[in-house]
């Protein structure tokens, strides 16, 4: 069996590199008439558009003549790709439309590149790539504000989400990083530190039902040293685990009771409750 990369043959394996047993059953075809396509045997278009961009482009030239589906890639949003493959420069120009200031055949300096799917970049390219400040609007009415390097969200910007929520502050290969704001369509919001996209390290969390966390968060759940107000009226400071009340800390309930000690999973136990009547 042939598999091919674009035009270059690249194995007469009997399977194609690169590729497990499930993926076996799906082959890519790169046509140069009508731009990116695929077919597959199987009613799995959306499988098919995430591994058409996130593996190699193969085609097996003996399934030509079954094919059953053939799709059109040209509503997948190819420029939201482009952030984490830029080798996929080439299918973006296919399936786009770019007007603005070119060097050996790519974008460079300032441009507006459309996508037929409706996304469109506006700002500074650079070797063909976003490259500095731009504005990046997706084709589901979310938009990017801010900078860009290599093609990825990279700096400082604001992501404003289509539901009414945004997000503000540092980027890092695409994923927030750094000091930011978190806001949520409901009413809540995170202001603090993230890292590969989520809560990472010390932030507050107002949330909309009222209730308010100061500390520590690990992987994007509270989790370390932190301060609950809950919207009952108590307040918990002390230890986190896997987002709930675990170790060690102090509960001071809204009436006035006092407890001091350990908890499991928000539960009190071996510790010392001091009542508010004891007080008097």
């Amino acid at each position: 069996m042939k598999f091919y990369r674009g035009d270059q043959m690249i194995t007469d394996d009997t399977e194609p590199p690169d590729c497990d047993g499930l993926n076996y059953e799906l082959y890519l075809l790169f046509s140069k008439v009508g731009g990116i396509m695929a077919f597959t045997d199987h009613d799995k278009h959306d499988y098919l558009c995430q591994d058409l961009l996130s593996r190699k482009w193969y085609f097996a030239l003996h399934q030509y003549l079954t094919l059953k589906v053939l799709v059109s890639f040209a509503n997948i949003d190819l420029l939201t790709y482009l952030e984490y493959h830029p080798e996929f420069l080439p299918v973006l120009l296919n399936q786009a439309i770019y007007n603005g200031g070119l060097e050996n055949g790519r974008p460079q300096g300032n441009g507006v590149l459309q996508c037929k799917n409706g996304s469109n970049y506006r700002g500074e390219f650079k070797d063909g790539l976003p490259h500095g400040k731009g504005v990046l609007c997706y084709y589901n009415n979310d938009r990017y504000e801010g900078e860009f390097a290599h093609g990825r969200k990279n700096g400082v910007g604001k992501l404003y989400y289509e539901d009414g929520g945004y997000y503000e502050g540092g980027f890092e290969e695409g994923q927030f990083k750094g000091k930011g704001v978190l806001k949520f369509k409901a009413g809540g919001e995170y202001e603090g530190n993230f890292e590969n996209g989520v809560l990472h390290g010390f932030g507050i969390a107002r949330y909309n039902t009222s209730a308010y966390y100061e500390g520590q968060f690990f992987d994007g759940i509270r989790q370390g040293q932190g301060l609950l107000r809950m919207a009952n009226g108590d307040v918990y400071e002390g230890e986190f685990l896997q987002n709930t009340i675990n170790g060690h800390g102090v509960m001071k309930y809204h009436n006035g009771d006092v407890y001091v000690g350990k908890f499991d999973d928000g539960r009190p136990y071996g510790g010392i409750l001091t009542k508010s009547s004891d007080k008097k």
